[in-house]
C-alpha cells in the first residue's frame, strides 16, 4: 500500500485579512463592499494547504475593470488565471483574471454585485 501525505499541516492559517485594511490589499477605482454590515465584506487569507480563499460581496464597478489589488505573494501562480464566478442580482456567471502580482479583474458580464466566495481557492507565488 502506497501512502501518499498531501501537507504535514505544519503552516497555521492566517486570520481572514480585511481587502483595504490589510498591508499591500486595496479596491481598485469604485469597487467596494456591497453594502456592509448588511452582507459580508471582502476578505481573504491563506489556508494551510498554501491556497489563498476569499469571501464576501463587492460592488460599484463595472465590467472589465480591476476590482481588488491582493499583496503580491497572494497572486496566482499562473499569471492571469481565468475563473467563472457568480456576480450580479440575477445569479449570471461572468470571469474573474487573478494575475500573478495579486490583481484580481473582473470580465465583460456584470450587473450589480460579485461573489469573492464563489472564487474557487488559487495557489499563491
Amino acid at each position: 500500500m502506497t501512502r501518499i501525505i498531501v501537507s504535514d499541516m505544519s503552516m497555521t492559517p492566517e486570520p481572514w485579512q480585511v481587502v483595504g485594511t490589510a498591508a499591500g490589499s486595496a479596491y481598485q477605482g469604485s469597487w467596494a463592499p456591497l453594502s456592509y454590515p448588511t452582507y459580508p465584506r471582502a476578505e481573504f487569507y491563506r489556508d494551510p494547504f498554501g491556497l489563498v480563499r476569499m469571501k464576501g460581496l463587492i460592488s460599484g464597478g463595472g465590467a472589465n475593470q480591476n476590482m481588488i489589488k491582493l499583496p503580491d505573494a497572494y497572486g496566482h501562480t499562473v499569471d492571469n488565471y481565468h475563473y467563472h464566478v457568480f456576480a450580479s442580482t440575477g445569479g449570471a456567471l461572468t470571469t474573474i483574471t487573478i494575475s500573478q502580482t495579486g490583481m484580481i479583474g473582473l470580465g465583460a458580464t456584470y450587473s450589480g454585485w460579485v461573489d469573492l466566495a464563489s472564487i474557487p481557492a488559487w495557489r499563491c507565488t
